[in-house]
């Protein structure tokens, strides 16, 4: 019975933390089970992401809960894995399962519960909190498929996944947030990676603007995913070093993270533990550029007033 009161949940609930705007939703509610019937890896997934929401909400029953999640987890991942390591596998009627099957896996890196574990050494603990980024970067990684199947997503129930961007010319907005406009005072000229923080303050400032409301192009969730796809390597390294520069652009991607959590419960507290994180390790000069972010997330009525959301 605990299977079946799993997928129940799923159908009235869990499932509406997935997709990325208005009616995205169904494919998830509709489209997934019945792809479940086919692979079962894909009904693992769906049971242990229910199991995992039911942990979340209920506290109190948490270590059950979380027992079925990873029974359930640990058998649709080793099928997961395969396609991942064997891409030459990964046709025209599987891969919308492979790539619900790859949402599922960086829902669970936002929401896996030891992810509150305290900061003991940065660098682990930086990584941890990283996860869900390495899943879409990763060489081979479920941003390189979708990249490489776009055609064959187009047609089917993943096609959101890969929602036409809003034309950009050249990468550039003419016309940044004003707070986002600031960041370009502390990416200086002498700076030896100034090219690279450069791309990553364009690529924020797109994200920003493809995501407002009224845009008709992509919703919150997508647009944090295909910012982290887009950022250079050398900013991941720059990260991983803590560079401080790297670390403010990446507190302020965290607003659209804290938006993406207002319909993602698998996120929610993501933005404010990245945030946490990255102040932490920022020199104390620097801290003031937090300011902006951290007024926004921690006030839903001043981000609702400053982006219109």
């Amino acid at each position: 019975m605990d299977d079946l009161s799993l997928l129940h949940h799923w159908t009235v609930s869990t499932y509406a933390g997935f997709g990325d705007k208005t009616g995205d939703e169904l494919t998830w509610q509709v489209d997934v089970p019945q792809m479940a019937t086919k692979y079962p890896y894909i009904m693992h997934g769906v049971l242990a992401m229910s199991a995992l929401h039911l942990a979340y909400l209920q506290p109190e029953r948490s270590r059950e809960y979380l027992a079925m999640s990873v029974e359930h987890q640990d058998v649709g991942l080793a099928v997961y894995r395969d396609y991942m390591i064997n891409q030459s596998d990964i046709n025209y009627d599987n891969v919308h399962s492979v790539i619900a099957y790859g949402a599922f896996t960086i829902a669970y890196a936002f929401a896996w519960p030891d992810r509150d574990q305290p900061l003991v050494e940065p660098s682990p603990h930086w990584r941890g909190l990283m996860n869900w980024a390495i899943l879409l970067r990763g060489p081979g990684g479920l941003g390189d498929i979708m990249s490489e199947k776009r055609d064959w997503l187009l047609q089917g129930p993943m096609a959101y996944q890969v929602r036409p961007d809003i034309p950009v010319d050249e990468g550039h907005y003419e016309v940044p947030l004003s707070p986002i406009a600031e960041l370009e005072f502390i990416i200086d000229d002498s700076n030896p990676n100034v090219e690279t923080l450069r791309k990553v303050y364009n690529l924020l400032n797109e994200a920003f603007h493809k995501s407002r409301p009224g845009t008709g192009c992509i919703g919150y969730k997508i647009s944090v995913y295909r910012w982290v796809s887009a950022v250079p390597n050398e900013y991941l390294t720059l990260l991983c070093q803590f560079d401080p520069v790297a670390m403010v652009l990446l507190a302020h991607i965290c607003v659209l993270i804290k938006l993406a959590s207002r319909s993602s419960w698998y996120m929610d507290g993501a933005a404010e533990r990245t945030l946490k994180v990255v102040e932490e390790l920022l020199p104390l000069d620097m801290r003031h550029w937090m300011n902006w972010p951290k007024e926004l997330i921690a006030n839903e009525e001043v981000m609702n007033f400053c982006l219109g959301s």
